[in-house]
């Protein structure tokens, strides 16, 4: 097998220019949440050390629903005031470099790039993505989607869609997952405003989970182990608890019932209170990629693999840590989703919704 070459997650010379905007893009699922947990957390040791991370809250979410228009589905839309006076703060702080990071940034068109680069600085801006295998990355997404972008369907449903899809062209709900991860459409929106030096992929290694951050502490010259990736466990729900979710995310749209109802109690209360329930006997792991829709996500991987060496953008770490290959799957769960939840898991999440109904 041909092997790409690298640069490795702990080189001493991935350290950015002084000036630099490090503006990290995600995608989902690609470990956002715990950096930028790590950044918000220590916003003054970093600045300490010459890093801004500007804003209050931990990621900068409303911020960039104010660039693009638009964010999460329920959530009142955020003044474009936001974002003018977000990048005032940036350039009123004098910082060797700063960080602006959200997952939204996956899915902004081009209009938004170019804006984001102008207003930001055309010589200072970097921007930074996380590749992660494909078979590790379908499960996380289709879960996250179930828990905060009303997704209703089944896993195999899902796989389907997302398999058969083009990742570069495709439209709809089918491209939905390829309009944040599709490595085609990244590489088009900010290589037109971005030269391919200052474009970093980070290649995750999932047998390694200090390796993206340490990436991240030597881009921005930060002492080891300062972006602590553990400071923000971000669990998962196992497959019958996902599988309730999703149909009480059918039950919303049979209703008709608002967004900002279903973003209060299920995404708000219930998915906290499935979460935090402890393990059972019912518990159920949503099933690996496997059969037909491994041999796809094998071949796309390679292609991305290929797009990547081919592309001159700045890879930072192992591309075969990405590779997905081609092989059975011992002990995969059937395809049919469970039918039965732990009593407990559901009166943990009733629990929690009662509490926040009334505290309001």
């Amino acid at each position: 097998m041909r092997r790409v070459p690298v640069r490795s997650a702990y080189d001493a010379d991935l350290l950015l220019p002084s000036g630099a905007i490090l503006v990290h893009v995600g995608p989902f699922k690609t470990g956002s949440s715990s950096l930028q947990m790590a950044l918000h957390s220590r916003r003054e040791e970093v600045l300490a050390h010459g890093v801004h991370y500007p804003g209050t809250g931990y990621r900068h979410l409303r911020e960039i629903a104010s660039l693009m228009g638009r964010g999460p589905r329920g959530v009142p839309t955020v003044p474009p005031e936001k974002w003018v006076e977000f990048v005032a703060d940036i350039h009123q702080v004098d910082a060797q470099r700063t960080v602006v990071s959200s997952e939204g940034l996956s899915t902004a068109g081009t209009a938004t790039v170019a804006r984001l680069v102008e207003d930001l600085g055309p010589e200072r801006v970097h921007v930074v993505r996380v590749e992660r295998r494909l078979d590790r990355l379908l499960p996380s997404a289709w879960q996250e989607r179930i828990k905060s972008s009303n997704e209703t369907r089944t896993f195999v449903r899902f796989l389907d869609d997302v398999l058969t899809a083009d990742p570069a062209t495709s439209q709809g709900k089918p491209a939905s997952f390829w309009v944040a991860h599709s490595l085609e459409r990244f590489l088009a929106r900010w290589g037109a405003v971005l030269p391919a030096e200052r474009i970093h992929v980070v290649a995750a290694d999932e047998r390694d989970p200090r390796a993206t951050s340490a990436v991240f502490e030597r881009l921005l010259g930060l002492p080891a182990g300062m972006l602590d990736p553990s400071q923000r466990p971000n669990s998962s729900l196992t497959w019958e608890r996902v599988e309730l979710c999703r149909r009480l995310n059918e039950v919303f749209d049979e209703h008709g019932w608002p967004d900002r109802l279903r973003r209060r109690t299920l995404q708000g209360a219930i998915v906290g209170g499935l979460r935090d329930a402890g393990p059972s006997a019912a518990d159920v792991r949503i099933p690996p990629v496997s059969g037909e829709h491994l041999r796809r996500t094998a071949e796309l991987s390679a292609k991305r693999i290929e797009l990547l060496t081919s592309s001159r953008v700045d890879v930072i770490g192992d591309l075969e840590r990405t590779r997905v290959l081609d092989e059975e799957v011992a002990g995969v769960a059937p395809a049919e989703p469970p039918v039965s939840i732990s009593i407990e898991a559901v009166a943990t999440a009733v629990e929690r919704l009662m509490m926040r109904q009334g505290s309001r």
